[in-house]
């Protein structure tokens, strides 16, 4: 049997060295969803650290605010939605009674949502239209439309801006 001289024993390290590390390094981990806001085209193995728009609204927000002669308290929990990566689920409540719960879809930097709630013999229609001012604050301005569904109560029309600080 032929041995290997310390020359050639050094090459075939140098050589097995080489190999091993041109095959692990041609993975690249990063974010390989193109709808991500990182995407990385060059990633070749998922490091699972995808960012979407709608991350940037996730969180609990509260504003204080003077709507239609009233002084509210309003808290707003934004949770990612379970099926989509342009949607964020939505809870908006006054005193712990929640008044909208659905879904908005995120383009960019706002989001928007309609909803509707029936209660006391009528039905109150909420459109939203959301802004992200910055990390920590979305301005909204909601349209609330009531129908009392009674020929004595006309349908009422307010809009409300608030500007909603993460908590």
């Amino acid at each position: 049997m032929k041995t290997l001289s310390k020359f050639q024993f050094s090459i075939l390290c140098i050589f097995i060295s080489f190999l091993l590390f041109t095959t692990t390094s041609c993975e690249i981990e990063g974010c390989t969803d193109p709808n991500a806001i990182n995407f990385d085209q060059r990633a070749t193995t998922n490091s699972g650290l995808c960012q979407y728009e709608r991350d940037r609204f996730l969180g609990q927000f509260f504003s204080e605010s003077f709507c239609d002669g009233e002084e509210s308290e309003i808290t707003m929990t934004i949770l990612e939605s379970w099926n989509q990566t342009d949607e964020i689920s939505i809870a908006m409540s006054v005193e712990g009674e929640v008044f909208v719960q659905t879904q908005a879809q995120v383009i960019g930097q706002s989001f928007t949502f309609l909803d509707t709630l029936e209660r006391n013999n009528s039905i109150q229609y909420f459109e939203g239209q959301s802004t992200l001012i910055d990390s920590n604050s979305i301005l909204m301005i909601l349209d609330v439309e009531t129908d009392y569904n009674s020929e004595f109560f006309p349908t009422e029309f307010i809009t409300c801006s608030f500007n909603f600080e993460l908590i």
